[in-house]
């Protein structure tokens, strides 16, 4: 089940759900910019966020999936980090840190981020992104090893906890929120969706590129996502 999920995950790479999500990311960070240092793709995956963070310094990886730690070195990561030994020993070494929802795979978040603390510089950020609204709750996430969708309160709660400064918090993901909520609890929707026609897959990266426009001034008020950027401060 793992494989598929991851795979099924790779093809998606070039979706209007992996380029809207990074739209929404860049418009954050453009407001809330990381200091000058390294940075850390935590949960990599197959590395398809590497384009996206090796603007803002050298990247690493934190991946223990066998076949994503070798996509992960061959596309060009600074190190890649396949134990958890071997991440948390790093102290204060990244300036940014990106964990692109891998959250809620986590069942004990609050511990991880905790030790995921100690690796980031004073004044460094975590940008993560998480799935939103519990009652959302479908197979999907079931079939995701999801163990919790989050509000914004139930995020900020969970990056204070572990010692973070909360800088934002916002959805997105917000335009595709009614039709893509009422999918979903009808029991519609999953992996399938990131994999539409040529013609859906463009008209959708569009409307969220619109969105990410918005996103570059003011917070979202809903949609399917939740992104956060938190400062450690001392």
């Amino acid at each position: 089940m793992k494989k598929l999920l991851y795979e099924t995950i790779k093809a998606a790479e070039d979706s209007w759900w992996y380029r809207g999500r990074s739209y929404a990311l860049s418009s954050v960070l453009r407001r809330y910019p990381p200091i000058p240092g390294e940075v850390l793709d935590f949960g990599a995956g197959y590395g398809a966020m590497f384009s996206f963070l090796r603007d803002f310094g050298p990247v690493s990886a934190y991946e223990v999936y066998p076949p994503c730690v070798a996509e992960c070195r061959r596309r060009g990561y600074v190190e890649v980090f396949d134990s958890d030994p071997s991440i948390f020993s790093q102290k204060s070494k990244f300036a940014l840190i990106g964990a692109f929802d891998v959250l809620e795979h986590i069942e004990n978040d609050v511990d991880v981020l905790s030790r995921l603390y100690g690796a980031i510089r004073p004044g460094g950020i975590v940008v993560a992104t998480v799935p939103a609204h519990q009652f959302l709750w479908s197979s999907h996430d079931v079939l995701n090893h999801h163990f919790r969708r989050h509000s914004k309160a139930s995020l900020q709660r969970l990056f204070e906890e572990s010692g973070f400064e909360v800088v934002t918090i916002s959805y997105w993901n917000c335009l595709l929120f009614p039709l893509a909520a009422c999918m979903r609890l009808l029991g519609v929707g999953g992996h399938e969706t990131l994999m539409p026609s040529h013609a859906v897959n463009i008209l959708l990266t569009r409307l969220l590129y619109l969105e990410s426009l918005l996103l570059s001034f003011v917070p979202l008020p809903m949609g399917l996502s939740l992104v956060v950027v938190a400062r450690r401060t001392v």
